[in-house]
């Protein structure tokens, strides 16, 4: 099934809910019917991400991503690139196929960091306890449907047609010419910008704690993949102009807000919405009952098919308002530029003295929305 008969299986699953609850169906035609929106809507995201993965040049195959992650994935280029040596296996395929150095992590094991464990050393018991790692925010990008596009070298240009051409109806007989548009393109150029993240670690906690270098290198990575979705929102915020709500949103204008975004290009139906969120306007949201007291404006929302996502990187409230992130439908409309790897650089000198060692990495990124009308900023004013 092709993603446009998918995103029609999903409206009409979605009306065969809304009609069931107006209705008063039984709890049981309810619930089935809520199931068949959700499984829709789950194939309408696994289609669109399989969509954004194959988005701009192609990536290195599945399979061996999927086998380099087995055998330790980006700790295990960590602990190569710490001991001067190469991965090997399938680690030091998948670093041959995307043409990255041996002290370089493809950017695929980056976008979807490993879990897999790398075996302590000999010299630390099997259950000495791991450092244990901070907490990271990540995913943004892939809920706002950004398209990632892996760029080889260069700058990444993207055109984009920004005028619409002018249809005319004509009768058979009148001969009046057709006036013809002019089409204009915007170019958005993507230039590289440096993300950079560095820990310094003692030489003797090295030989004292298991799987050091892991931690800090799964740290390393989980802090530049939040920094992406940082990029996003930051970008996306600075981009559109906010429409700031006149007085503190309530049930109905908390749903007309929202309700009002399905423009019928973008969004064509409540369900294509998508909410990035700070914390205090999503707890505002499930603070606002209806009239009756049963429901939440949050609630009700969820239930109509608008998918909420909390993010610590909506900004602070100012005003008693706070940003909130509105995407509407899942088109081209912006773009992550992405270099070919992460490089992991091992200092051992410039600390020496002092039996530190410095451990940086560093990867090249740019994003920039290509179609602003794609996105809305709405600055929601709550009782914070």
């Amino acid at each position: 099934m092709n993603f446009s008969a998918l995103l029609a299986a999903r409206s009409r699953a979605q009306t065969a809910y809304l009609e069931a609850q107006a209705a008063g169906a039984s709890d049981e035609t309810i619930q089935a019917r809520l199931q068949a929106y959700a499984e829709a809507s789950a194939a309408v995201d696994a289609a669109r991400d399989a969509l954004m993965s194959g988005a701009g040049s192609p990536g290195p195959d599945a399979g061996l991503v999927q086998r380099a992650r087995a055998e330790g994935g980006t700790a295990a280029i960590v602990t190569a690139a710490l001991d001067g040596r190469a991965a090997g296996g399938a680690i030091e395929e998948l670093q041959a196929e995307t043409r990255v150095a041996a002290d370089e992590i493809p950017i695929d094991l980056i976008l979807s960091p490993s879990n897999a464990v790398t075996p302590a050393p000999d010299s630390l018991p099997a259950d000495a306890p791991q450092p244990i790692s901070p907490m990271f925010s990540t995913g943004l990008m892939s809920f706002l449907g950004v398209m990632q596009r892996r760029v080889a070298s260069g700058d990444l240009i993207i055109p984009t047609l920004s005028t619409r051409p002018t249809v005319a109806r004509k009768g058979p007989d009148i001969s009046d010419a057709v006036a013809e548009t002019t089409g204009a393109f915007a170019v958005t150029k993507l230039e590289p910008q440096r993300l950079q993240a560095g820990f310094s670690f003692r030489r003797t906690e090295a030989v004292q704690l298991r799987g050091l270098d892991q931690a800090l290198s799964a740290a390393l990575n989980m802090a530049l993949s939040e920094d992406l979705d940082s990029y996003v929102a930051s970008t996306v915020l600075s981009s559109v102009a906010a429409a700031n709500s006149a007085a503190h949103l309530t049930f109905e204008t908390w749903r007309s807000t929202v309700y009002g975004l399905v423009d019928g290009r973008h969004a064509t139906s409540i369900g294509d919405i998508r909410l990035a969120i700070g914390s205090l306007a999503y707890a505002d949201a499930a603070a606002n009952y209806n009239g009756t007291g049963d429901r939440s404006a949050l609630a009700s929302l969820q239930a109509e098919g608008v998918r909420f996502r909390v993010t610590p990187h909506a900004p602070a409230v100012a005003n008693k308002r706070q940003s909130v992130i509105a995407r509407l439908g899942m088109a081209d409309d912006a773009t992550m530029a992405l270099w070919p790897a992460v490089q992991i650089i091992r200092d051992q000198i410039t600390k020496a003295a002092e039996g530190e060692i410095k451990l940086t990495a560093v990867m090249h990124a740019s994003f920039g929305v290509t179609r602003a009308d794609g996105w809305k900023h709405i600055g929601a004013q709550i009782n914070a």
